[in-house]
């Protein structure tokens, strides 16, 4: 008589269903599945005395990236791709900066970046 039953799950309509269940948890929680391909870059803009930097505008050249540093002296860019980025930040009175960033796979990377002030400004006071 054991030869009749049959188990749920290996029925066919049982194999169905179980493939069905696999699909949904799948789907549900595909996380530790997809490789992790991006990264983040939190900027934190300072002049040469180690003041923020209010109003920095930081970009990634080659993407429409763009942000301007807030009160703190903070950017931040998500959903990098992993490797070497490079960001340039740029503010009134102060060098153009280039600075190359490895980014890391789902991880925020911190860099401060330091402004040098431009050539033709000796002291520059900053408002806030």
């Amino acid at each position: 008589m054991l030869s009749k039953f049959k188990h749920p799950i290996l029925s066919a309509s049982g194999r169905y269903f179980t493939a069905l269940i696999l699909i949904v948890i799948l789907l549900a929680f595909p996380g530790p599945l997809i490789a992790a391909d991006s990264g983040g870059i939190l900027g934190i803009i300072q002049d040469p005395a180690g003041s923020f930097v209010q109003g920095a505008i930081v970009t990634v050249p080659g993407t429409n990236l763009r942000a301007v540093s807030d009160r703190q002296g903070v950017v931040r860019f998500d959903n990098l791709p992993v490797g070497q980025t490079e960001i340039r930040s740029t503010h009134l009175g102060f060098r153009p900066t280039i600075r190359y960033v490895e980014v890391r796979a789902n991880e925020v990377v911190t860099v401060r970046i330091g402004l040098l002030l431009d050539d033709g400004v000796q002291e520059l006071e900053i408002l806030s």
